[in-house]
């Protein structure tokens, strides 16, 4: 049995509606602009999935410095083409 976190929903978010939902890593980094929030009861948890969500748009993104991070934080969404590649 295997469980694959890059399309199995793992992530508790709050959507634009404040409606909580269980998110994929791919749905959550796709769908990141319309997320209110990452909710875990733990605050242990919360801060890891933030950590690690980070760490991956790092990895598939790799600004090189602060004003590659301004501009993709500006475009206001993560690309789909970057991500799904």
């Amino acid at each position: 049995m295997t469980y694959d976190l890059i399309v199995e929903p793992c992530n508790p978010v709050l959507d634009g509606d404040n409606q909580q939902k269980m998110l994929s890593l791919r749905e959550t980094l796709l769908q990141a602009h319309r997320i209110q929030d990452i909710f875990h009861e733990s605050p242990l948890v919360t801060a890891s999935l933030m950590r690690l969500l980070v760490a991956l748009l790092a990895d598939i993104f790799v600004p090189t410095n602060i004003a590659a991070w301004k501009r993709l934080w500006e475009q206001g969404y993560f690309p789909s083409e970057v991500l799904e590649a």
